[in-house]
């Protein structure tokens, strides 16, 4: 799913900006993981190991239908600019 992510950065910017986008993107990629480091352990206390995989497949699971809608909205638009 990275590869087809970088394919449709690298579409819509060029230059300094496409550095800008993915630096973007890394630094949002680390401060999730980052961010689950620091929340898995309280909610594993708090409600069990159970509960806290359900939480990182919850994440896991947003974040690929996220990637699936950039993909659609970008073909889409593709399609729009043919017409």
């Amino acid at each position: 799913m990275n590869v087809g992510k970088e394919i449709i950065m690298s579409d819509f910017f060029f230059g300094a900006e496409l550095s800008l986008a993915n630096n973007l993107n890394l630094a949002i990629s680390r401060e999730t993981t980052f961010m689950t480091s620091i929340l898995t352990p309280g909610i594993t206390q708090e409600y069990g190991i159970t509960q806290s995989f359900i939480f990182a497949a919850y994440i896991m699971v947003i974040s690929a239908f996220t990637t699936i809608l950039i993909v659609r909205l970008k073909d889409n638009n593709n399609i729009q600019k043919l017409a």
